[in-house]
């Protein structure tokens, strides 16, 4: 008995090592691909924003040049002409605005990296209100808000995700004054934030759609460059979290939820 287990472990010492071979091979190759892939986002991040960076000037050309012909033409020039300056005004701000939320958004995938602080939401939400009171008063919004907790994060970018959030509820609202709502509860080892608005909402197909680069569902109709709500999912992403929306039970409005972590080493969330 003992001489035929001898001779099945024998026999299996060529597969076994075989196995771990493949196994090696396979962990190879995977630690490859991820350096490779790694190294091909450093590129394209560090081509993005040089590339954001070399543009301005020649469209800060464009838009100098085209409003001096304005001037210096004034009343020399027929309708056609007049418009055709003015698109030409209109098409270098818009490069300027999505180069600008193309920078932000490459500034966010590193934020991340950053030690962390306790931070106050409820200081957050504030300062975030205070960077928007003209489009706030402007459009008669009204802002409601719980007590939100004080988690371990970055005190900016967390400011940035509010006031995106924020300002899209005010930029797809209703025939009605913007009423805004955010809230918070504790969930496991993570804070849950909600931003409900009563806005026009969202279509549910295209829940994923509106948090990609560049994405506006209603295109010139309202202002913007489409990267808030990919700048947003971006800040989220970068502290461990996760950002989602939910269909309202009236049918009406939107409400994005943001889970982020504690920060509280597996204990409760602090209130």
């Amino acid at each position: 008995m003992n001489s035929a287990r001898q001779h099945v472990f024998v026999e299996m010492r060529p597969a076994t090592a075989k196995i771990q071979k493949t196994n090696l091979e396979l962990e190879k190759r995977v630690t490859e691909r991820t350096a490779a892939l790694r190294y091909s986002n450093e590129a394209l991040r560090q081509f993005a924003w040089a590339a954001s960076h070399d543009l301005q000037e020649p469209i800060r050309t464009v838009a100098t040049y085209s409003q001096w012909l304005s001037q210096i033409m004034n009343g020399n020039l027929g309708a056609r002409e007049s418009k055709m300056l003015a698109t030409i005004e209109q098409h270098a701000s818009r490069l300027n605005q999505l180069l600008a939320g193309l920078r932000q958004y490459i500034q966010v995938s590193d934020s991340g990296q950053h030690s962390r602080t306790s931070v106050d939401c409820n200081a957050v939400v504030k300062a975030a209100i205070w960077n928007l009171q003209a489009m706030i008063q402007e459009n008669g919004t009204s802002v409601e808000c719980g007590t939100l907790p004080t988690i371990s994060s970055l005190e900016l970018p967390l400011v940035q995700l509010f006031q995106n959030l924020i300002s899209n509820a005010i930029k797809y609202r209703s025939a009605d004054p913007p009423v805004i709502r955010i809230a918070a509860q504790a969930d496991d080892n993570c804070w849950v934030f909600s931003v409900q608005d009563n806005g026009i909402g969202i279509d549910p197909k295209y829940s994923d759609y509106i948090f990609g680069v560049f994405r506006r569902l209603h295109g010139s109709q309202k202002s913007g460059t489409g990267m808030g709500l990919a700048i947003a999912r971006g800040i989220v992403q970068a502290h461990g979290g996760s950002l989602w929306i939910e269909d309202t039970s009236d049918g009406r409005g939107s409400k994005f939820v943001v889970a982020l972590p504690s920060g509280n080493d597996g204990n409760e969330p602090a209130r």
